[in-house]
């Protein structure tokens, strides 16, 4: 890849981005959304222990605290992918709507031999179906990468948390599992 074309694509990323941070709080409650859902992985693994506990001592209480504890985290976990996912499409549809009306504007002042030297269809395709696109990849992927990557750091948190000896060991061999596998 040239010098010349990552600058471009650099320059594309960093004005897209100034679309999404024109609006930070909408982007910072997302991202609240995505940390509150990914803090509830170490939360489940840790109800293991519980579930364990309660299996070998069956108590009433012990029971009610358990069903309480699963409501609960499922409950916390449906709040954050409610807010993540609402407010990160929230943030993707106002991209598409700027995106959308800055492009018209463009074509506004076009001259009329523009028009004359391209497809119709082309061009609205342009407005319609390439601005999606930029909306399913904001989405997608700040879904992917943030939700998921959060969710593995707190895994790993959870981890050192419960054995740091044994995490070290797990880091150590994990590139021979993954060369090998």
């Amino acid at each position: 890849m040239s010098n010349t074309h990552s600058q471009t694509d650099w320059a594309l990323y960093k004005r897209l981005f100034g679309f999404v941070f024109q609006q930070k709080a909408t982007y910072a409650i997302a991202m609240l959304g995505f940390c509150i859902y990914a803090s509830t992985a170490p939360m489940l693994a840790h109800l293991m222990d519980l579930i364990e506990e309660t299996y070998q001592n069956p108590t009433v209480e012990a029971r009610s605290l358990l069903v309480a504890m699963v409501l609960g985290i499922f409950a916390f976990r449906g709040l954050g992918s409610f807010l993540g996912d609402f407010f990160l499409a929230r943030v993707g549809r106002t991209v598409v709507h700027k995106l959308r009306t800055a492009l018209f504007n463009h074509y506004l002042i076009l001259p009329n031999e523009f028009f004359d030297q391209h497809a119709k269809g082309h061009i609205i395709s342009k407005i319609t179906f390439d601005v999606e696109q930029v909306y399913g990849s904001i989405t997608n992927a700040v879904t992917s990468l943030v939700r998921e990557g959060l969710t593995v750091i707190f895994l790993l948190a959870y981890m050192f948390y419960m054995n740091w000896k044994l995490t070290l060991i797990f880091f150590a061999a994990a590139p021979f599992f993954g060369f090998y596998c």
